[in-house]
């Protein structure tokens, strides 16, 4: 499990961040997981080690990431001004032009430009299950997707907390039915059974709105 949602994750990032990195990354997760688990609070630790596994990749990301937010912003600043410069001027820009243009030293717009030549990563916020861009979409089809969230949520807040855990760890974990049956102590074809009861519900919430 801890391999499979590393391999998930590597799935969003440039190749540049091997994806062995990050499989030792969430069997630290899951070593943490094992030794933090408290059987008393009743969260089965399938869940509680995905959460933790989860973190401990997503960590390993961010300590690898050696650009700051802020210097993303230069180096995004210095590619603009340097298209500019060189449609102006039907040239190269000079390192002295785009100091004076950015306002740099010559030293700030080498390493500027430095880290522009370097593979950086999806922004570390948008890797959870994020669309690869934003879509301009009309007023009233903002409004319909609103409506049918809002009626989702209602539909899911309906069901039980044993369907719900189902529903994440094969949806959102991976795991498969068999694995998710050895958590709960129940046949596969159990989970089966309380998987295809809460999708039922979910779509007869949709149709409704039709």
């Amino acid at each position: 499990m801890a391999r499979r949602l590393a391999r998930k994750i590597a799935r969003r990032v440039p190749r540049s961040f091997g994806r062995d990195e990050l499989e030792s990354a969430a069997m630290l997760g899951l070593t943490e997981a094992a030794l933090r688990y408290d059987s008393t609070r009743g969260e089965p630790f399938v869940a509680y080690a995905a959460k933790r596994i989860r973190g401990a990749v997503l960590d390993e990301l961010r300590r690898r990431d050696a650009l700051t937010r802020r210097r993303r912003a230069e180096a995004r600043k210095l590619s603009e001004v340097t298209r500019e410069l060189e449609a102006r001027h039907g040239r190269k820009a000079t390192v002295e032009e785009l100091g004076a243009e950015l306002g740099m030293s010559t030293e700030e717009v080498h390493d500027a430009q430095t880290r522009l030549q370097a593979p950086t990563l999806v922004p570390l916020d948008d890797v959870r299950d994020a669309p690869s861009a934003q879509v301009s979409r009309p007023i009233d089809e903002q409004v319909e997707l609103r409506r049918r969230s809002t009626a989702l949520r209602s539909a899911l807040d309906k069901l039980g907390k044993r369907e719900l855990m189902v529903l994440s760890m094969y949806y959102q974990e991976g795991l498969t039915q068999k694995e998710i049956g050895a958590v709960f102590g129940v046949s596969e074809s159990r989970i089966c059974q309380l998987r295809t009861r809460a999708l039922r519900t979910l779509r007869g919430a949709m149709q409704e709105l039709a």
